[in-house]
């Protein structure tokens, strides 16, 4: 008995809910926003966010200051002509500005006429160079004659003092000896002045 106890309970309830009142109002419906259907192309493809970046990144910049006299331009997607922007694809060895040449061009009339004052003072020292060149081998020569010339007065004068000594000389030619050596001795004191100075 027990074993139908459960089952006919469970029946029982079930009848009870079911045959009871039906709520015969009418629940007022919630407005929704409706739109036809429509065929639509997505030509665009799927977009994604990201960030892009070249494998080259160059930095730019002028090597002299002054003005923009002009900046590149390339046509945009509708033909129409306008400056360079970045992220634009230009071909290697494309003039992107150029600076006004005449803030620059007066710095270099300059230089160029400074180093054309230096390559003249260049020219003129080399020529001095080559002038105080050639009085060193001139007093070179000098010296070098004066010491030959002293190197035989001195002889000449030795010579003369042992025969004057001995009595084979005259007076005379015994003074025109020393006189020689003398002159001698000081042209070479001269040219040694001359050579040092």
């Amino acid at each position: 008995m027990k074993k139908w106890f459960i089952p006919t309970m469970l029946l029982s309830a079930n009848l009870i809910v079911g045959c009871g009142k039906v709520d015969t109002s009418k629940k007022q419906s919630k407005p929704v926003k409706a739109q036809a259907v429509q065929v639509s192309s997505t030509s665009g493809g799927v977009r994604y966010s990201a960030s892009i970046r070249a494998n080259m990144q160059v930095d730019v910049a002028f090597k002299v200051g002054g003005y923009i006299q002009s900046i590149a331009q390339v046509r945009d997607m509708s033909g129409q002509t306008r400056y360079i922007q970045e992220g634009d694809i230009l071909k290697k060895g494309t003039v992107l500005a150029t600076v006004r040449q005449s803030d620059y061009q007066a710095k270099v009339n300059q230089a160029k006429s400074q180093q054309e004052e230096a390559r003249t003072a260049f020219e003129t020292s080399k020529a001095q160079l080559v002038e105080v060149q050639s009085g060193v081998e001139a007093s070179r020569s000098q010296l070098a004659e004066a010491q030959a010339a002293f190197d035989r007065a001195s002889l000449e004068f030795e010579r003369a003092k042992t025969l004057f000594a001995n009595q084979s000389l005259t007076k005379t030619d015994y003074d025109a000896a020393k006189a020689q050596f003398e002159v001698a001795q000081a042209r070479l004191n001269t040219a040694k002045a001359q050579f040092r100075g």
